[in-house]
């Protein structure tokens, strides 16, 4: 080691292979610069990151190359913690690259109390105060729904992996099931509850013939069915007015 004339002090100059290390009261490790391996390690001796901070073992042997800049490392809880200003303030974490040194981003509007993230260096998707997951926009409606999707092509893709089935359901506030959308190899079933057991005050329908003869039934085929196969139905928005809740 060598002291400049500036006050300036210099360990392993010349790349001499020489390990540095500072003691504190309750750690041999506090600080430990490994001259070999061109690592720090704080509180750990072998250090296995550019930077590896150990607050306890955890029992890794080794990091992956694609993460070996920093490792925090502990036996329990891990984690790191960013502190801003109440009222405005922004912490932040940002993704770049030569392009562009901020294309990637996620931080937390203390402001705004709403977590985002940005992808391209567009912000895609924002989680709010209320619990509302927004995608593809930064404002909503005013009912405020939990997830509020805006996009220019379609929205929302959802596939079953192995077989047919649901691929969603609808469950109320008594985590009853009240409905669900089914796909199969033909076509996609909309499900909801209509059983004599769920139904009470029933009576007969007055003059139940008149709206009957309201009603027109149609012969059509589906414009996507390349075979033009024929199927009895009806119209949606022709009986929206006569039995609007079967729409």
């Amino acid at each position: 080691s060598t002291l400049g004339v500036n006050g300036a002090a210099i360990f392993n100059e010349s790349g001499a292979d020489k390990d540095f290390r500072v003691e504190s009261d309750g750690n041999a490790n506090m600080l430990f610069v490994n001259g070999g391996t061109n690592r720090v390690g704080i509180g750990e001796d072998v250090p296995l990151a550019t930077l590896h901070i150990k607050n306890g073992d955890s029992g890794i042997s080794s990091a992956t190359a694609q993460g070996d800049e920093l490792i925090l490392e502990d036996n329990d809880h891990v984690g790191i913690s960013m502190f801003s200003g109440s009222s405005g303030g922004v912490g932040n974490i940002f993704f770049g690259d030569s392009d562009d040194n901020d294309i990637g981003r996620i931080f937390y509007d203390h402001g705004a109390n709403a977590l985002g993230f940005k992808t391209n260096a567009t912000e895609q998707m924002r989680l709010t105060d209320n619990g509302s997951m927004l995608l593809g926009t930064i404002s909503t409606q005013a009912s405020t729904p939990n997830i509020f999707i805006h996009a220019a092509g379609c929205m929302l893709f959802l596939r079953r992996k192995t077989s047919n089935g649901n691929v969603a359901e609808f469950i109320n506030y008594n985590n009853e099931t009240k409905g669900s959308i089914t796909v199969s190899a033909s076509n996609t079933a909309y499900n909801t509850t209509s059983d004599y057991r769920l139904k009470e005050n029933v009576v007969l329908m007055e003059d139940a013939t008149t709206r009957l003869k309201q009603l027109q039934p149609k012969r059509f085929n589906y414009i996507s069915d390349e075979n033009n196969t024929l199927v009895d139905g009806f119209l949606a928005h022709e009986v929206s007015s006569i039995v609007p809740e079967a729409i």
